[in-house]
């Protein structure tokens, strides 16, 4: 018999069009996805994802590639605060020798973060991310 987790992870994976990578089949506890905001640990989620990162990564840079057919200005995200240089330099050249433009850097821990009052009194909101377009030359 096929336990329900194993049948469920098969059913996600094969929507979303994982069903070709080498992904944990057996439990979901194995994809250490915590259970919310709170439980959820990104640093501890990419350090034992890392092994199954190029794949996925390169298949959705490649279907977004794909669905590019107006060919319009196409970059994709990395993320080397979570990945570290050693995944995201390759991921970065696979971005570009799939031809893509270019790619932008997640380099917060955080998305959006609240910005300090200004020194002149005037409370501030939410701010973009400092995000960058890089080209294929260079990693910093």
């Amino acid at each position: 018999m096929v336990s329900t987790k194993k049948t469920a992870l098969r059913a996600v994976y094969r929507l979303v069009g994982w069903d070709d990578l080498d992904l944990p089949r057996e439990r979901i506890a194995d994809l250490h996805i915590g259970t919310s905001g709170k439980t959820h640990d990104p640093k501890e989620f990419y350090r034992y994802f890392s092994k199954y990162l190029p794949g996925l990564m390169t298949m959705k840079y490649h279907r977004g590639k794909l669905l590019n057919m107006n060919g319009l200005p196409s970059y994709q995200t990395v993320f080397p605060f979570y990945w570290g240089r050693e995944l995201t330099a390759p991921l970065m050249e696979e971005i570009m020798a799939q031809g893509h433009d270019g790619y932008f850097f997640e380099i917060s821990a955080e998305p959006f973060v609240k910005s300090r009052s200004r020194a002149n009194g005037v409370g501030a909101g939410p701010r973009a991310c400092p995000c960058r377009i890089e080209g294929a030359a260079s990693i910093h």
